[in-house]
């Protein structure tokens, strides 16, 4: 992979206006769309998990006063806001759910390590 393939790909991937990518078949596309809506769920519930039953706090700062102000209803409304944003943000993307969805997988392992050891 070349330099300037690797900046193409950054380009692609931190743009606003994401660039679709019609040769990625439409069940890839949604593969992609249910494995980044899915992992944002996993997210909220186990974040509310942690908070209301274990004892857990935000790591978020911005998250932990939203919390704080509006409790786990106006945590679960900005995180569904969020979910469909990245959700039409990565369709049809190479790799951008991969890559979002990853990421998150990663936050739900922390947030079931914190449950579990708290």
């Amino acid at each position: 992979m070349t330099t300037t393939t690797i900046k193409r790909m950054a380009r692609s991937f931190f743009s606003l206006r994401p660039v679709r990518d019609y040769a990625i078949s439409t069940h890839r596309a949604n593969l992609g769309l249910a494995f980044v809506l899915i992992t944002q769920f996993a997210d909220l519930v186990s974040t509310s998990v942690g908070i209301t039953y274990a004892g857990a706090t935000e790591a978020n700062g911005i998250m932990a006063s939203l919390l704080a102000q509006y409790g786990l209803f106006g945590f679960a409304v900005v995180k569904t806001l969020g979910a469909a944003f990245l959700g039409w943000h990565s369709y049809r993307r190479r790799y951008a759910p991969w890559v979002i969805g990853g990421l998150y997988t990663l936050v739900l392992i922390n947030n079931i390590a914190v449950i579990l050891w708290l």
